[in-house]
């Protein structure tokens, strides 16, 4: 491999390491593609040299190697586009996340390698992106929750979305506020009632 060829990747998360399995996949299926199209090629040129009636036939072959060609370029951009985007989506709940506890005077490295590894085991389990639970900590942590707490409290948010068919943030948001007091929302509704005033 040259050495411009070479790609240094430092992988942080599992999100990272996610991403870079499933780069490695595409460009394996990248190659069984070229392959196919090194084949594809391969017919062309024999179809080119019997000349005649098969010319017809090899511009069909080629213009199917080119279709091939683009369609595999397309999905591989298209994929390392989106791999990219999540990255900096995770990237960017990291940050805002770090912030949340740096106000609460939580400086450590530990505390953020702790959030990480609960939000991607909770995208394990859920299949929810790892960012969307990163996220949830950081609010959390606006109301003075962290830790432990934090991930229990993001634990039973994601068992009440389930449970009552609510979105997760919706019922992260209902726990958030039910943590310093403000309850009347998970009351149920109640119709007002007509008063009956004596004559």
């Amino acid at each position: 491999m040259a050495e411009q060829d070479k790609v240094i990747i430092k992988i942080e998360t599992q999100a990272d390491l996610n991403a870079v399995k499933s780069t490695v996949k595409e460009l394996k299926d990248l190659q069984v593609e070229t392959k196919k199209i090194e084949k594809v090629n391969s017919e062309a040129r024999d179809s080119f040299i019997s000349m005649g009636a098969k010319l017809a036939a090899g511009w069909a072959i080629v213009t199917q190697g080119i279709g091939l060609v683009l369609s595999a370029g397309k999905k591989f951009i298209q994929f390392a586009n989106e791999a990219i985007q999540a990255h900096l989506e995770s990237a960017r709940a990291v940050k805002t996340l770090e912030a949340s506890y740096q106000a609460l005077g939580i400086t450590g490295t530990q505390a953020i390698k702790n959030a990480q590894a609960f939000a991607s085991e909770m995208q394990a389990a859920t299949g929810i992106a790892d960012e969307t639970f990163l996220n949830a900590q950081k609010l959390m942590a606006q109301y003075g929750i962290v830790g432990q707490k934090a991930q229990e409290a993001i634990k039973a948010a994601y068992a009440l979305s389930q449970g009552v068919g609510m979105s997760f943030e919706s019922a992260m948001m209902q726990l958030a506020k039910a943590s310093v007091g403000a309850t009347e929302s998970l009351l149920p509704r109640q119709k007002p009632r007509k008063l009956i005033t004596p004559q």
